[in-house]
């Protein structure tokens, strides 16, 4: 049986742990990747590593810059594709941008991990998904995690790359996903 999953993907995580690893010899497989530096990095590999319908992706980051800047941002992550798949069919959809403006360059925002947890808790309580795919390393999000598995009969799936990964993460979820393979040689 092909699951309903939602994705959400903490971007700023994400870019901060993809831009270290390049920093530091990886290199990326430019085939699949799309970078924006400091503010997005997707690999198209991402919703083939198993069979499940991506029913929608989230990403969420933010931004430094003007408004018009955040629009761009939106622009680019909205012109992202991601496969869904049904019994029987094949398709893909626009990964959805949610972009926060910030007002100095930092590493992360609070308001990027508050987003994602509301987000996955109403997902959560949803019927009609089966599961829920996050695609992050931070630490942050154990207690949402155990939260889930514990209260819900929700699949729980974790993405992440090895670099920064929080250890018990890995440990919280019913499949665990390195992202290392899908984003460099």
């Amino acid at each position: 049986m092909i699951k309903k999953v939602i994705a959400f993907a903490d971007g700023e995580n994400l870019v901060f742990r993809y831009e270290a690893m390049v920093k530091s010899g990886r290199e990326p497989n430019t085939a699949w990747v799309v970078h924006e530096p400091g503010v997005f990095v997707w690999s198209s590999r991402i919703s083939l590593w198993t069979e499940m319908d991506l029913l929608r992706v989230t990403y969420y980051t933010s931004v430094v810059g003007s408004e018009e800047r955040v629009l761009e941002v939106k622009r680019i992550i909205s012109g992202t594709r991601f496969v869904c798949r049904a019994v029987g069919q094949s398709g893909s959809a626009q990964v959805i941008p949610r972009v926060h403006k910030k007002l100095a360059a930092s590493q992360k925002t609070k308001v990027v991990d508050v987003d994602i947890t509301m987000d996955v808790m109403r997902a959560a309580s949803d019927p009609s998904v089966d599961g829920i795919l996050l695609l992050t390393g931070d630490g942050d999000y154990l207690p949402l995690l155990s939260e889930i598995t514990r209260r819900t009969s929700k699949q729980v799936y974790l993405g992440a790359f090895s670099s920064g990964l929080a250890p018990e993460l890995a440990t919280r979820v019913d499949n665990f996903l390195d992202l290392d393979a899908l984003f460099f040689k």
